[in-house]
């Protein structure tokens, strides 16, 4: 009996022992092996400098179907390394593109032959399969695309090219441009909040539209549209789009859900959507075969209540508590991986584009998180870092565009926003001087559909002011291009400004290097607004005869500037027409140049002066 006994109490050990290794084995995750692997495609045997290398390893179905969330399950690297090159290897993160496939991207900044080493590897093991391969680079890109865009190093106030020369940035801004509402000409739907309702109509408009098809995904017609539209700013000398990126991925502000759920449905934050990224794909592609360069914006913070945030879904973080205040994706420690990993998916993807740097949001803190803006700050420069490590090179980056708040200047560059919220000049048109980063005023308040005429009228007052002032400025359009009537005529006002200031830009633009702001040679002006920007022989004027708020006292006659003695050339610029007026020559005596404006000078006008030193 005890001998049957002790033989049942051992069987039922050793049952016990076996469960648990067979549950320990089930719930342990096995490396890859190499027939889950369908195939590996590399991006080509001879590609250009400022193009970019990709590496493809797609798994069999069955692999695919052992993981829970392609987007966490796996991680994919390639290490790049040039022949003959001292330099260390460059490694370069990869990202899950949907379909069963990962990639790996690198921005080929180098000629010559070079070799590559993929490891593809299932989280939670530490047996990566491995893939080498080799390449060569030569030429360059006939893109006409200029980047990556860097920071001069003659003037750290302006941008400048790969090639070191100046680059003027004409902008637009528009909170979700790529999305199911634009394709489906609901141009002005509101971006805080949508109803499940309202997103129904955006998406079914789209789809039977043709832009999208019954499995979620866009169609030709959909990259047609884009490229009407790049095409169009191109036209109208528009050279920068400042996009912003969770639009299109998570959808959970307008129309742009391409999971094929809809808003407020969708609560997975470590799960992006395939189909989304195609789009991206080919804007990217397209924007940089046209010589257009994309800001990817990487989180609106401007949405009401975040209630469809997909954050909301982790434990412990409510970003809905109060209006426009998400503290907890700066305190929770779930909702700061989760960024983390949105970031490193966006960079990985996209910023071997070579039009493309990032930003890390619209308008935080906004107008008074709880938080304040050192923290806010501190997460600004965390998420700097991230993405500087997860790019292949130093891709820019800016601040986020705070509202109401002091400049961050801790960034590749500066942004501001609602800039001139007023609609007055000289209520905001002081940009911080003595600063050593460029400095991009990307927004003033959107068009309504009611302030039209007077936005126009803004839009070119802060594209011009901006730039004397030795800075670039965008505006919020929300791509109204098609639209017809009224909202056409508005359109093309604001894109006549834009037309404008580059005809006055261009013929000092090889030497932008060499401008700086200064107002101190403008002595008297005839007008309340006056900023001047100067080269050693070159000083550029911009005035406005009357601020919003003016009461319309008496204004001197003359122009008076301080200047080097010698004889001027005085070019009148006029910003409503685009034109320079007929050059005039004069004298300048005792370091004093006196005119009066053109008689067509009513409201603004912009000057240059060119001094030969006798």
């Amino acid at each position: 009996m005890r001998s049957t006994g002790l033989k049942e109490a051992t069987g039922a050990i050793a049952a016990l022992l076996l469960a648990a290794g067979a549950a320990e084995c089930q719930e342990k995750p096995k490396p890859f092996r190499n027939w889950e692997v369908k195939d590996v495609t590399p991006r080509g045997r001879i590609l250009q400098r400022y193009d970019f290398h990709e590496v493809t390893i797609a798994l069999q179905p069955g692999a695919m179907n052992n993981m829970e969330n392609p987007y966490t399950d796996a991680e994919m690297t390639v290490v790049y390394t040039k022949s003959g090159d001292a330099a260390a290897p460059v490694r370069v993160p990869g990202f899950y593109y949907g379909f069963g496939q990962y990639r790996a991207r690198a921005l080929l900044l180098e000629e010559g032959a070079h070799s590559y080493s993929a490891e593809i590897t299932r989280t939670g093991t530490n047996a990566p399969l491995k893939f080498t391969g080799s390449f060569s680079v030569r030429g360059a890109s006939r893109d006409l695309s200029k980047g990556p865009l860097m920071v001069s190093e003659k003037n750290p106030i302006w941008l400048a090219d790969r090639n070191g020369e100046p680059f003027f940035l004409a902008g637009v801004w528009a909170h979700s441009g790529l999305d199911a509402a634009d394709m489906a000409g609901l141009y002005s739907a509101a971006w805080q909040d949508v109803k499940p309702g309202t997103f129904n109509g955006f998406y079914e408009a789209a789809k039977s539209n043709g832009f999208i098809d019954g499995n979620g995904a866009p169609t030709n017609k959909y990259f047609k549209e884009m490229d009407g539209l790049l095409d169009y700013f191109v036209q109208n000398r528009i050279n920068m789009v400042n996009i912003t990126a969770d639009h299109m991925a998570w959808g959970f502000q307008t129309a742009s859900n391409w999971h094929g759920k809809k808003a407020g449905e969708f609560k997975e934050p470590y799960r992006y959507d395939p189909n989304s990224g195609l789009i991206w794909d080919y804007f990217l592609a397209s924007a940089r075969r046209k010589g257009i360069y994309v800001k990817i914006n990487l989180q609106e913070f401007c949405q009401g209540k975040y209630d469809q945030h997909p954050f909301n879904a982790i434990d412990g973080v409510n970003m809905s508590r109060e209006w426009e205040q998400p503290d907890d994706m700066v305190t929770n420690a779930g909702a700061v991986d989760a960024w983390k990993r949105w970031v490193r998916y966006i960079v990985s993807r996209y910023s071997a584009y070579n039009n493309v740097h990032f930003q890390m949001g619209n308008e935080p803190p906004g107008d008074g998180y709880r938080l304040g803006q050192d923290r806010w700050k501190e997460f600004d420069r965390m998420t700097m870092e991230t993405v500087k490590e997860a790019a292949s090179y130093p891709v820019l980056y800016a601040s986020g565009a705070p509202v109401g708040t002091g400049q961050l200047d801790q960034a590749d560059y500066d942004v501001d926003h609602h800039n001139n919220r007023k609609f007055g000049a000289a209520s905001c048109f002081f940009i911080k001087r003595n600063r050593q980063v460029p400095y991009h005023v990307e927004e003033i308040e959107a068009y309504n559909g009611r302030n039209g005429d007077e936005w126009v009228t803004n839009c070119r007052y802060l594209k011009f002011v901006t730039f004397v002032q030795g800075a670039y400025a965008s505006a919020l359009v929300m791509w109204r291009w098609r639209l017809p009537g009224r909202d056409s005529r508005i359109m093309e006002g604001f894109l006549a400004s834009s037309r404008a200031l580059h005809a006055f830009v261009e013929p000092v633009l090889p030497e932008l290097f060499e401008l700086n702001p200064d107002d101190g040679f403008i002595e008297t002006a005839p007008a309340e607004i006056a900023r001047g920007l100067r080269s050693e022989k070159r000083f550029i004027v911009y005035l406005q005869k009357r601020d919003k708020n003016s009461r319309n006292a008496p204004l001197p006659e003359e122009l008076v500037l301080k200047l080097p003695d010698g004889r001027a050339v005085v070019e009148w610029f006029d910003t409503q027409s685009g034109k320079y007026l007929p050059a005039l020559r004069s004298t300048v005596k005792d370091g004093k140049l006196a005119m009066r404006p053109p008689a067509t000078f009513n409201d603004d006008i912009a000057l240059r002066v060119t001094v030969e030193q006798q």
